[in-house]
């Protein structure tokens, strides 16, 4: 009998390995290892950044409004962007705009750089700067999600996302573990110039694309068969199917409630556990090792509005644990699963939407996507430092994860469960 089942035991883990390593399919277009390689540098780079300005708002002000505020601010540009940013990824040579998008990134973040080596930066130009470092990155965020599918063959696609995903997770490894000890080490400064020098390595990768074998960067040929009567945003498309209805709707309220890690893990280290700069950086590093895992375990994975329900759950009580540890040990250990659930979470929403999405509505949709993550921070940030001036920061994170139950409930009822997963059912090869 053993001997029998052994075979039939071992054969889930066998094909979940087989699904992992197809799932890096795509790095065999050259184009692409390319872009995944200067993605990854950017990510470190922009994670460092986000790090050391959370620190630098936090020792300025020791306030968690203050830094809600900050948040606010850089985010606020995806929010009043949105209507312009789809219909120009659109219609417009991607990779020419995300050139131009990695300059003024880069040149923002050496403007703050210079303001953290001044000494006490005034508030206000912490401000600006990051408020003009948003406005390039509402077109670059959307932009990368947009340009993939001219990188890679329709087949490799949701592997591309699921490494871009991860590259994001393994940054947020990298990232605020190497901001942690510079900010300690040198300072501020130096956080800030290293996401600077990150761009150039996205400008460079960029220049290079066109010249490598598969590469395909004007705008697609194919358009929506018919265009919405909203002045061309992308929202009459989007509510007229079920499935990207209902996954951006769910990604309105957990990015504006729940997507507000970077005030939440400061305000829980620093003023819950009395912790300093160098925990923050193990907090970040200690989730992002599970998103790196999460991102390994979402490559192969069939996408269902089910799948999306459980990761929303997963990630609701995930975040809830965390935010209820009681000690600094507890909350270092839930972390890692958090992370794992992040990754699981924005894999699945982002190839739900893509797959449900038609080539000519493609950006559209990922600026909508995008519109959730990031473009409602301005408002949840807000909301979320309140709570954690007011209350306290462990309530801050049980609003997230109640966010995020609310959502997996929803998409589980009967009437938001009705119609077939991106629309397109017999199309079963690009699902993933």
């Amino acid at each position: 009998m053993v001997d029998e089942s052994a075979p039939t035991s071992v054969a889930p883990t066998r094909s979940r390995l087989r699904a992992m390593f197809a799932g890096t399919r795509a790095l065999r277009a050259p184009a692409f290892r390319v872009l995944f390689a200067a993605q990854v540098v950017s990510f470190v780079g922009t994670w460092s950044q986000n790090l050391a300005t959370s620190l630098l708002v936090l020792h300025l002000t020791g306030s968690a409004a203050a830094l809600g505020l900050v948040t606010a601010i850089q985010f606020a540009p995806t929010l009043l962007l949105s209507p312009l940013t789809g219909r120009v990824l659109d219609r417009v040579d991607v990779r020419r705009l995300l050139i131009t998008t990695a300059s003024a990134s880069a040149t923002t973040a050496l403007v703050l750089a210079a303001l953290a080596a001044a000494g006490r930066a005034p508030l206000w130009a912490i401000g600006i700067a990051v408020g003009l470092f948003g406005v390039a990155q509402a077109f670059d965020r959307p932009g990368i999600y947009t340009l993939i599918p001219r990188v890679v063959d329709v087949e490799d696609r949701p592997s591309a996302i699921s490494l871009i995903t991860m590259s994001g997770a393994a940054a947020r490894l990298a990232g605020p573990a190497l901001a942690g000890v510079l900010y300690a080490t040198v300072g501020a400064a130096a956080c800030f110039a290293v996401n600077g020098a990150s761009y150039v390595v996205v400008v460079a990768a960029l220049v290079i694309v066109p010249r490598l074998r598969g590469a395909r960067t004007a705008p697609p040929a194919p358009r929506a068969k018919a265009e919405p009567a909203d002045g061309g945003l992308g929202l009459g498309y989007a509510w007229r199917h079920r499935d990207l209805r209902a996954a951006l709707l769910a990604n309105v309220a957990i990015g504006c409630l729940t997507f507000n890690f970077g005030v939440m893990l400061a305000a829980m280290v620093t003023f819950t556990y009395r912790a300093g700069s160098s925990t923050v950086g193990l907090a970040y590093s200690t989730d992002a090792i599970g998103a790196v895992l999460g991102g390994l375990i979402a490559v192969g994975a069939a996408v269902t509005r089910r799948r999306l329900a459980a990761a929303c759950a997963a990630l609701g009580l995930t975040i809830g644990a965390a935010g209820l540890a009681p000690n600094l040990v507890l909350f270092l250990a839930v972390l890692p699963v958090m992370g794992v659930a992040i990754t699981l979470y924005q894999s699945t929403v982002t190839a739900l939407v893509q797959q449900a999405s038609d080539p000519g509505m493609l950006g559209r949709m990922m600026s909508l996507l995008t519109l959730g993550w990031f473009g409602t921070t301005p408002v949840g940030a807000l909301v979320i430092g309140w709570v954690a001036d007011a209350y306290s920061a462990r309530a801050a994170m049980v609003v997230a994860g109640g966010t995020c139950l609310v959502c997996a409930f929803a998409l589980l009822t009967p009437g938001c469960r009705r119609g077939a997963v991106g629309m397109t059912p017999k199309r079963e090869g690009e699902v993933t």
